[in-house]
Order: structure tokens, then sequence, then C-alpha cells
């Protein structure tokens, strides 16, 4: 997990159906509240893209969720203010 512009990114691998070897990029988008909880904003998971290696699956989600943070940061923000207490 890392923090990109105000927000908390992370990218993570998630195995195939049983008996496949191969490995599909998820990622999420988050902040954290002042009282110290978090809020997941966005969650994907890209279920048709199959990749052999866990490593770069989860690399490859991380630089997606940047990825969204990066194009979509003005919506991240209204989001963001909409479910503040």
């Amino acid at each position: 997990m890392q923090q990109h512009k105000g927000f908390w990114i992370s990218g993570r691998a998630v195995p195939g159906p049983p008996y496949t070897e191969y490995w599909t990029p998820a990622g999420a988008v988050l902040f954290q509240r002042d009282n110290g909880s978090v809020v997941e904003l966005v969650r994907f998971n890209l279920e048709s893209f199959e990749i052999a290696d866990q490593g770069v699956a989860a690399l490859f989600g991380l630089e997606l969720a940047r990825m969204v943070v990066d194009t979509s940061h003005t919506e991240l923000v209204g989001v963001q203010r909409d479910v503040e207490p």
C-alpha cells in the first residue's frame, strides 16, 4: 500500500479459478479519516486479464490504482467529501 495524491492505493494479485495457474490484477483506492478509520472508495479486479506471474499481477494492480487516482482525482475528492462524517 502506498500514498498517492492524498489517497492510499493498493494492488494485489488474485488467483484464477481452481486448477488454473494464472493471476488477475486487482486494486483499491482508499482514504483515512481523521478518526483513523479507512474508507474504500474504489475496488477493481480485472478477471479477464490473466497474468502468469503473481508479483507482476500485484504491481499491475498497484499501477492501475495509481492511474485511477491520476485520471479521476476530482471525482474521488468529491466522493471523499460525501463519505466524511
